[in-house]
């Protein structure tokens, strides 16, 4: 469960020109995480990104169910920034986290596990039954962070190299 006693954050909806940039940065990131994890070829991954997040986001911005945030301190300094929606067909009853950054300097400070917090009080106060996202198998610091807010695995993929190393 969250806890209670985490630094105040304040979340608002991004601008469009925050947005922008941020869809630029996100699928660049996106790209390369998919890379990393050795699910498409370097050659091939910006562009595979790109159609996922144009599929997701069919209205940019305007997307009905999603929600595009700056997330900032009790001082006003941007601390990251969140996407969050219903998931699909199950509005009011499943939000899932597509993507939750925090700026580099704020890394390690315990500002990750404060935007999930906050999140989770949120969405509860909402009304929300359930909470999911999917995280990167190589991504042990996110893995263990959630695993300590309550979150389990709902479905895994594994694979095995067998050609090439």
């Amino acid at each position: 469960m969250p806890e209670q006693n985490f630094e105040k954050l304040s979340f608002r909806p991004m601008s469009p020109i925050e947005f922008e940039a941020w869809t630029a940065k996100s699928v660049h990131e996106y790209a390369a995480e998919k890379v990393k994890a050795g699910v498409w070829s370097a050659d091939e991954a910006l562009e595979k990104a790109m159609a996922q997040t144009d599929q997701f986001l069919y209205l940019g911005q305007q997307t009905p169910g999603h929600v595009f945030e700056i997330v900032s301190d009790s001082n006003g300094n941007e601390i990251g920034s969140i996407w969050l929606g219903d998931q699909a067909g199950f509005p009011n009853q499943k939000a899932w986290l597509f993507d939750i950054f925090v700026n580099e300097v704020y890394r390690k400070k315990g500002f990750g596990r404060a935007i999930m917090s906050s999140l989770i009080l949120r969405l509860q106060k909402a009304g929300y039954a359930e909470f999911g996202l999917n995280v990167f198998g190589h991504n042990a610091t996110a893995i263990a962070l959630y695993n300590s807010l309550g979150f389990g695995i709902s479905s895994q993929q594994m694979k095995l190299r067998l050609i090439g190393g």
